[in-house]
This record gives C-alpha cells, sequence and structure tokens, in this order.
C-alpha cells in the first residue's frame, strides 16, 4: 500500500494509494484502488492483513427449463491495518486500527478496546478471528512482546506464551499455517541478524525452536515470508546493515518445505 522514497531535500516521501494486483492464467494486472471513508495517513512499516469471512446467500441457479435455489458460502473480507509510521525518527508506530471492506472499498477507523502494542517493524498474522502481533521496537529498542487483537470485539490482548520465546527483535516476518505461525529473521538489540526459525502454536501458546535442514538462509530483516498452500513457506530479499553502515539489498529466494 505504502512506498518511500527521497525527495529534493533528502527527506522521506510517504504514500498511502492502494493497488491490487490481479492473477489469473494467462495474464498479471495491477490496478490502483479507489478508496473513501476515514482513509490512513501516508505511511511505511505496517501491517496489512487480510481477514476472510463466511457468509451463506441463497441465489437462483437457471438451467434450461429448470429452476433451482442453491446455497453457496460466499467468502468476503476485510483488510486490517496497523502501525507504521510516517517519520525516520519516530520512536513509536502510528495509533489506530483501519478496516477497509473489500465490497464498499471503504476505510473505516474502528474504536478498539485493550491495551495497544507501538511498536515499529513488528510482524503480524491472522489465524481464525485473531491477529497476532510479535516484536518490533519501541523507543530505539527491540521487544518480544505478544498481543492478539480480535477482529469480532475489536480488543487488543497480551498474551503470555510458554517455553522460550525468540527474544526480542525486530523486521522479522511472520507466516501462518493452519493454527501454527512460523517465524524468520529479524534483527536483536546487540545488531545481531537471526536465521533461526520458531513456530507459536497459536491454542496452546507454546513456541517452539525449529529443527530445519538444508541450506541455511542468510540472517536479514524486512524480508517477506510468505505461506503456499499448507506444506510451503517462501522466504524473498531483505536486508542486511554492517557495521560500517552499509546497507545491503537481497533479492534471493528460499523455500522452507514443513
Amino acid at each position: 500500500m505504502v512506498k518511500k522514497q527521497k525527495n529534493k531535500d533528502d527527506q522521506a516521501t510517504y504514500f498511502n494509494d492502494f493497488y491490487m494486483l490481479t492473477i489469473t492464467l494467462t495474464d498479471l494486472t495491477w490496478e490502483r484502488i479507489p478508496q473513501d471513508g476515514h482513509i490512513p495517513c501516508p505511511r511505511q512499516g505496517h501491517s496489512l492483513r487480510y481477514w476472510p469471512y463466511m457468509q451463506k446467500e441463497t441465489i437462483l441457479a437457471t438451467s434450461g427449463l429448470k429452476h433451482q435455489r442453491a446455497r453457496k458460502n460466499v467468502v468476503k473480507g476485510k483488510i486490517y491495518l496497523f502501525g507504521g509510521c510516517s517519520s525516520q525518527n519516530a520512536e513509536y508506530c502510528l495509533p489506530g486500527v483501519y478496516v477497509f471492506d473489500l465490497d464498499s472499498l471503504t476505510w473505516q477507523k474502528i474504536t478498539t478496546s485493550g491495551l495497544a502494542p507501538q511498536t515499529l517493524e513488528h510482524s503480524s498474522a491472522v489465524v481464525g478471528e485473531n491477529i497476532f502481533v510479535y516484536g518490533g521496537m519501541e523507543n530505539g529498542k527491540a521487544v518480544d512482546d505478544l498481543y492478539t487483537f480480535n477482529t469480532v470485539s475489536h480488543c487488543w490482548t497480551p498474551v503470555k506464551t510458554f517455553a522460550s520465546n525468540p527474544g526480542a527483535r525486530t523486521g522479522h516476518a511472520f507466516a501462518a499455517i493452519g493454527e501454527i505461525i512460523y517465524m524468520f529473521g529479524g534483527r536483536s538489540n546487540e545488531d545481531e541478524y537471526y536465521t533461526d526459525v520458531y513456530a507459536l502454536d497459536t491454542v496452546s501458546l507454546m513456541w517452539q525452536k525449529c529443527e530445519v535442514k538444508g541450506e541455511k538462509p542468510f540472517g536479514r530483516s524486512h524480508h517477506t515470508f510468505t505461506a503456499h498452500s499448507d506444506k510451503d513457506i517462501y522466504l524473498f530479499g531483505g536486508t542486511f546493515e554492517f557495521k560500517d553502515g552499509k546497507i545491503v539489498s537481497k533479492n534471493d529466494i528460499m523455500k522452507l518445505s514443513l
């Protein structure tokens, strides 16, 4: 949704335009989506998560001279936006949760309850009715807090987990498969880049460090980690900062087979 570029004064410019990529068997097509309602301000480093919900709808199906009533499940959904910043010097994320309705193409800033996280560069994933948010950076320090946001009650809840958690990190990435959330990478407060994979069981709230075979990816942050079906997760890109301040962007792609 949001891009960042440098203007003539070497200041970051943030955007709040919205695009959709439509995928067919033969084409990939970008389309700019019109927005209405309470449109979020320009930002970067936010979370944008899709939450589907099922609604039964009666339709009239016609076949030749016969008419029959059929019931089908229509998958509708909403996109939830949280966090991000619009300043290079930000120490906390922007407040508020926004919802984009895919039917009306309208944004709404919703009223929430509970204590919301204030982290920059966190990661999030949707499991059932909940959006899980872990880690990130507050006031210049990486944290290891876990929160859930319930998409029905609109309530934030801090979550206590069991076993050793992955530790404080920022710029990591989540991928959810079923009731399990997998996490890779990120950066520590000591500027260490992680190469480990952790799994969070969202039912038992148990963390587990995964034993992974094969070629291990380099440590990185700000990468993508995308689940495909229920057996593979694809890692792409990311950044690595050397001690002299030089930043290298990566464009490798690797597959984690579960």
